[in-house]
């Protein structure tokens, strides 16, 4: 069996890391964000076969004193050859904005992928 690397954190803020290191969940995305509970970061993970994004926000009051995101990015695997058919194709894009990571999943299409703003690939 081959190790699993990580967590490793790639962007402040921000894990990178297999999804076998985290307890899977069928919902999409929280897998990577019950890692980021865990964490207390932000998670983009893989192997998951699952492409979604969920937030988590805590504080008291109106004052929210964190949010956590998780990501999973999907997969682009030939779908005779997927078990699951809770399975979404697709990718994810990360885009540095002031600092900040903006992480967004990009659903596959049947001849590609349409990235915002562009044309389909």
């Amino acid at each position: 069996m081959i190790p699993i690397a990580g967590p490793y954190e790639f962007h402040p803020g921000w894990i990178a890391c297999c999804g076998d290191a985290l307890r899977l969940d069928q919902q999409a995305g929280l897998t990577a964000l019950n890692g980021a509970k865990r964490f207390g970061k932000n998670v983009i993970c893989g192997h998951t076969h699952r492409l979604g994004k969920i937030s988590y926000s805590e504080g008291y009051e109106q004052n929210i004193t964190r949010t956590l995101t998780g990501v999973e990015v999907g997969h682009l695997s030939d779908r005779r050859h997927v078990e699951s058919s809770n399975s979404q194709q697709g990718i994810a894009i990360g885009e540095v904005v002031d600092g900040e990571l903006i992480v967004t999943p990009i659903p596959a299409r049947r001849k590609g992928f349409r990235l915002p703003g562009q044309l389909a690939i």
